[in-house]
Parts: C-alpha cells; structure tokens; sequence
C-alpha cells in the first residue's frame, strides 16, 4: 500500500541578522580564493567536508553554514562525508555509531583568484523511492478542504482531504477528481513515471448561478526525477554592495525534487485605497535547479514574498513582513525535503555596510 503525507509548507525564516557578515573578497593579486559551505539536504547527517585532503569543515548541520576560509588559487578537489564520530566499541575498539559509510560526494573545481565560491549541499542521502521500480505522486489543490479521489493501476484507489504526496506508486496512468461543495468540481489524468516525482495542482472556482457543475478551472502538471546527494557550487567574482537606500537580493533554487519556480517580492504603498494595491516589486521568472538569479535591486523595506510553481498561479510559498535592510546582500535558498517536498527558504546575509536609512514598512522609492 503506498504512504501519505499532506503537504506542509514550513520556512526556516532565521533573524537575518543571525546570518549577517561583512565579506571582503579576497585580493587576487595575492592568488587567494575563498570558500564557505552550507548544509540544505534535510534527510542527510552532519557532514565533513574536505578540500584537496585537509579537513577544513567539520560535522556540519542542516541549514548551517560555514565561517569563510581562504585558499590557493587554482583546482581543489572537494570531498563531502557524513560525520561519523567515533565511540568506544566492545573490548575498547572504536565504533561509528549508526551513520553508515557512504562513498564521497566529490567534485573537483577551479578557483579564480580573487573570487568567493558556496558549495551548498542538496538533494536527497537515501533515495525517496526505490530506484528504477517506483513512483511518486505530488497533488496541490485548491481551495484546501477540497476531496481528492485518486485512481491508478491494478484498482488503486484512495480518498483525501487537501494536498497529499503519494510515494511507492506503481508506475502507469492515474486520474485525479477534486470536489468542493460550492465549488466546480476537475478531473485530471497524469502520468507516473519511475524514479519520478509528478507534480498535480488544480484550483477549483466557486460556482456561479450559470456555471457548468464539472469545468475544470486551471490544472496543470509538472515532473521531477529525483537526485541524489550532490555539491552544488555558486562562485561570485566578487560579492556586490547596494547603493546608498537599497538592498540587493537574489534567490538559488537548491532543491532538486522541485521543479521550476516563480518568485514575486510584492508591498502595499501607503495610501487609502482599500483594500491597498499591491506592487510588484521584483519578480525572478522560470528559476530552476541548481540555478541562481542575478542580484536584483529593492528599495530597503518591509515585503512579502511568493513562490509558485512556474508558469502556474499554483502558490508553493508565501512569507509576509519580510524586512531587507539598506546597504545588505541576501542570497535566499530555495531548499524541500526530498521525499515531502516540503519548502525551506535558508536566507543569508553576504555583505553588510552601515547606511543612516531609516526603514518605513511598505516604503519604497528615493530616502
């Protein structure tokens, strides 16, 4: 019989300023680069990393990330255990405990002089689904409370409330009927693929007095093969600084199992309009991963955020009063849960400078 889980959407949302450092890019004249690493695998151990054979970073956690360190210019062999500390065994021997050996993950990298490179841990240390034989299925639906019927292979047939991940599918054809007392009720059929997570979101709309009973509104369906463990590395040239009032952002998609995503940093301007508009102020269109945006300039401020399923209204995230200070460089990771899906947003602060701004909530424009 498969395994349910409904479908959370958490946010490891940190006081931003827990994050904070002031980077100074190293000098490339000296031919020193710089490193720093951060852990986004949620099913993985603490982990050590290891740089052309010297220990460098140890024992590691989710969501950590390292200190900066520099290092020559030039290639480096990067290699990720899981910690296994050691402990006193029977007769006195040394044991590891109950994290069993793994291969590294390795890679090996170029280093500019001059440049700062995150290696960021993703994906997934043990495989949601048995590789090559089975499959997953990821439904989103809309509004929350509505039922969900699914119907697959060899008679599977399950009922649900709101949004579910199905795993250890039969691979074949299965058909999705969402109902809603007020609501249109839509019928979808998609594909299960092994080795594969297959994305569902439909949205019902309220019925109307001329509303045909059973017209699907929006569906949509996306896949995700699954990944396993990998370093994924981001190198700058240098890390940037805002202008006098503004704040610079961007956002890495880190999380394998989750297909492509819209983000949209929305506010509400001060005004009497009620209810207020919303102004889009900065929108990152069709990020995939291992991918990252380009820095994009904001006005420091008070912001919500939202993430969809790209090229969908199918809303994956969303983050309220999300302040970015003046004269600071975020990058925020897009990381889930590999067998879950479910959403982390890991935001770093990569450089700071003082600026005597004041921060008004919703404030946009010149200070």
């Amino acid at each position: 019989m498969p395994t349910t889980r409904s479908h959370r959407i958490l946010i490891a949302w940190a006081t931003l300023a827990a994050f904070g450092m002031l980077v100074a890019a190293p000098d490339a004249e000296e031919s020193i680069a710089a490193i720093r690493f951060i852990h986004l695998s949620s099913d993985t151990p603490r982990v050590d990393v290891v740089v052309s054979g010297a220990l460098v970073f140890r024992d590691v956690a989710l969501f950590q990330r390292s200190e900066i360190i520099t290092l020559p210019a030039g290639q480096h062999e990067i290699r990720v255990y899981p910690h296994r500390p050691p402990r006193r065994g029977p007769g006195g021997t040394e044991g590891n405990g109950a994290v069993r050996p793994l291969e590294p993950v390795v890679l090996i990298l170029d280093f500019a002089a001059g440049s700062v490179t995150t290696l960021a841990l993703a994906g997934a240390y043990e495989p949601p689904i048995e590789e090559g034989a089975r499959g997953a299925l990821s439904l989103r639906v809309s509004p929350a409370e509505a039922e969900l019927t699914i119907e697959g292979p060899r008679g599977y047939r399950g009922v649900f409330q709101g949004d579910q991940f199905l795993v250890d599918l039969e691979p074949g054809p299965y058909r999705a009927v969402v109902r809603h007392a007020g609501y249109t009720s839509a019928e979808y059929e998609t594909e299960v693929v092994a080795s594969t997570t297959s994305l569902v979101s439909i949205t019902l709309q309220e019925r109307g007095d001329g509303d045909a009973p059973d017209a699907p509104v929006q569906q949509s369906a996306q896949q995700a093969t699954w990944q396993g463990l990998e370093v994924q590395p981001y190198t700058d040239a240098e890390i940037p600084l805002p202008p006098p009032g503004a704040a610079l952002v961007r956002f890495v998609h880190a999380a394998p199992t989750v297909p492509g995503i819209d983000v949209f940093v929305r506010y509400e301007p001060d005004g009497n309009d009620d209810p207020p508009d919303t102004i889009i102020a900065l929108e990152v269109a069709g990020l995939t991963s291992p991918n990252r945006s380009p820095h994009h300039e904001i006005q420091g401020g008070i912001y919500d955020l939202e993430f969809r399923i790209a090229s969908t209204t199918s809303v994956v995230h969303s983050v309220a009063s999300t302040e970015f200070l003046p004269g600071a460089t975020y990058t925020i990771f897009v990381t889930a849960d590999p067998v879950t899906n479910q959403i982390w947003l890991i935001p770093t602060v990569d450089a700071i400078v003082a600026q005597h701004v004041p921060v008004t909530p919703g404030a946009q424009g010149e200070p």
